[in-house]
């Protein structure tokens, strides 16, 4: 289980948004909470998530959020994301050369 915190907010809606934890149970489900309260629970495959240079945008249900994470490159890794804006494609990359637990060395 990974969780990431981060805000939560409507498209074109402008300000720090609502602070969330975003939590990936068994890297398959995505939840959303803010303070106790569930704002959504969903299957990953039944949501759409879209990287964007102004956050991740998650289609589900009919409706549209845009929320960011206090780690975006781990978490994109996390939900198996493969297109996004450059710079959130460089941090991944660099996440994933240089993260200990994404990236095994073999010492020779």
């Amino acid at each position: 289980m990974q969780q990431f915190n981060g805000s939560l907010r409507l498209p074109g809606e402008v300000g720090p948004g609502l602070r969330v934890l975003i939590d990936l149970t068994d890297e398959r489900h995505l939840q959303i909470t803010a303070s106790s309260d569930v704002i959504g629970d969903w299957p990953l495959e039944a949501v759409g998530i879209r990287a964007a240079d102004d956050g991740f945008h998650l289609m589900a249900e009919g409706d549209e959020v845009v929320f960011r994470t206090d780690n975006d490159p781990a978490f994109a890794v996390a939900i198996g994301l493969r297109n996004a804006p450059t710079l959130l494609r460089r941090q991944m990359s660099d996440l994933l050369r240089h993260d200990p637990i994404l990236h095994k060395t073999v010492l020779e």
